[in-house]
Formats: structure tokens, sequence, C-alpha cells
């Protein structure tokens, strides 16, 4: 194994500490992008919902047959 220098080793770790102190910020903006997807995808299901249940109400009016 290559022995590396005290200025090598000690240039390694602030590169790791910089990119560990912008772990925060990273996670803070991934949290907001996970609440606006559940928003979104709430939104669609509750659409979709709402459309099934208004082609399943022309299915059972198209079934019964045409009123006389």
């Amino acid at each position: 194994m290559c022995a590396q220098t005290l200025a090598n080793r000690v240039d390694i770790l602030e590169r790791k500490v910089e990119s560990l102190e912008q772990l925060p910020e990273r996670i803070g903006s991934l949290e907001l992008q996970i609440s606006q997807f559940r928003e979104e995808v709430r939104v669609e299901f509750s659409a979709v919902r709402t459309e099934m249940k208004t082609l399943g109400g022309e299915l059972r009016a198209g079934r019964r047959g045409p009123k006389r």
C-alpha cells in the first residue's frame, strides 16, 4: 500500500467534509420534491377515481337499456 503524505490525506478529508456539508441542503430539496410529488399523485388519483365513478355510472345506465 502506498503511504500518503499528510497533506494529501488532509486534502482528501477536506473534500469529503465539503461534500458532507452540502447534504442538509440537498436533503431539504429532496423533501420538498417528495412533498410536491405526493400532492400531485393525490390529485391525479382523485381525478381518476372521479372519472371511474362517472364511467361506472354511465355503464350501469347503459346496461339498463333505454327508458321507455
